[in-house]
């Protein structure tokens, strides 16, 4: 199980399915959550420190 990560930076083509990826599948928590202009999202994920 990942407990700790500095920080990473992943483009990809379809942010919801990133995020419902990292969320859904690996149970990571949403961090931060900031739109970066009209068609962007700024998204942070990172491993729930309660389990």
């Amino acid at each position: 199980m990942i407990k700790k990560i500095g920080k990473i930076t992943i483009y990809v083509n379809n942010q919801e399915e990133a995020k419902a990826f990292w969320t859904e599948k690996l149970n990571f928590v949403i961090k931060l959550e900031q739109p970066m202009g009209p068609n962007m999202t700024w998204l942070e994920v990172g491993p729930n420190e309660c389990e």
